[in-house]
């Protein structure tokens, strides 16, 4: 039997023996198997054309530097700063909170790596 009379009799599956059944399920999953990476391909091909047809880059424009800042230590400057950031960190949190900063305790101020992705940050506010 071909495969084109096997899969005109799995119509009627009662007439067929057990391994015709599965002679004829296992060309029907090939045939569709095929199809679906047929079909993907051409999406693949499609969508390709597409970007290259709708590619509008502009050329890269060349960037002048400038020139770099002299660097200032200043110490001082921090250890003042730090009793400046923790009233204005505590305010902020105080007026989310909808509450007084004198209901609030500032333990730690740590500054995050920004070289991480957002999710990363994320994880780091969860577990501390």
């Amino acid at each position: 039997m071909n495969p084109v009379q096997l899969i005109e009799a799995l119509k009627d599956p009662s007439a067929l023996t057990l391994s015709e059944k599965l002679v004829g399920g296992l060309i029907v999953t090939l045939l569709s198997m095929i199809i679906v990476f047929l079909v993907l391909i051409v999406l693949i091909f499609a969508i390709r054309i597409m970007g290259a047809a709708l590619n509008t880059k502009k050329p890269a424009q060349k960037v002048e530097q400038a020139p770099a800042a002299a660097i200032v230590d200043a110490p001082q400057e921090e250890a003042e700063d730090d009793g400046q950031l923790v009233a204005v960190i505590s305010a902020a949190v105080a007026s989310v909170l909808g509450t007084s900063t004198s209901n609030l305790v500032v333990t730690r101020i740590q500054r995050l790596d920004q070289s991480r992705p957002a999710w990363s940050q994320a994880s780091a506010y969860e577990y501390k």
